[in-house]
């Protein structure tokens, strides 16, 4: 299996360059950090899978987009975890990505998530955590509305997965205060639940990109 590795930075692509190079049967192509380089990249007729570290979504999805719909459902879009949360799936499903793994894993590990994702036994669509979603009507149509900036750096964090407790630390407020400010969020923007809230604002940033 040729493998393209797409990573923000050296140290990012050494790590995915590390769990790779211990799968039998794999070799890595190329390694890019520019949406240009990695969409010529995976061009390749060669090329069987497109790995993409967690900071770099945005320029795998570019990378898609440069090279058109026809050939975007070939090589298959990997995007390689640091941990795994349902608002983080969402955004690899809302970015086009056929699944994502969680490091570290043994090789064997990553050897068996490449046959089944080449297979199509698994995907990002398909993975069982999103089945909790309960998703609302145009809940990937509409912007998200907040009252402040504060609210605004919240719902961010809140997408990246963060506790009451981490979102508080990190913006300096007691954690009650988060709690009543997401119930005013989850009310003002019609929703029932964190997860909803996670993925309205992960929808906007993909809107806000995209136009």
């Amino acid at each position: 299996m040729n493998i393209v590795i797409c990573s923000s930075s050296v140290e990012a692509g050494d790590r995915i360059e590390e769990l790779v190079t211990g799968v039998q049967g794999t070799r890595i192509v190329a390694r890019t950090s520019s949406s240009r380089e990695t969409a010529q990249a995976a061009s390749e007729p060669s090329v069987d899978m497109s790995i993409v570290d967690e900071a770099s979504l945005e320029v795998g999805l570019a990378a898609r987009r440069h090279i058109g719909p026809i050939e975007a459902n070939f090589p298959l879009w990997i995007a390689l975890l640091e941990r795994d949360s349902i608002p983080t799936m969402v955004r690899f499903a809302q970015y086009g990505f056929d699944d994502a793994i969680v490091a570290p894993q043994s090789s064997l590990e990553i050897a068996r998530h490449f046959a089944d994702i080449k297979a199509r036994r698994r995907s990002v669509h398909t993975n069982p955590r999103l089945d909790s979603i309960d998703i609302v009507p145009s809940l990937f149509t509409r912007k998200i509305v907040h009252s402040d900036a504060i609210d605004a750096e919240l719902v961010d964090l809140l997408g990246q997965g963060l506790s009451d407790h981490d979102i508080g630390r990190v913006l300096d407020r007691s954690i009650q205060e988060v709690r009543n400010r997401l119930a005013r969020l989850l009310e003002v923007n019609g929703l029932t639940n964190r997860t909803q809230l996670a993925t309205l604002h992960l929808g906007s940033q993909l809107f806000d990109r995209l136009v």
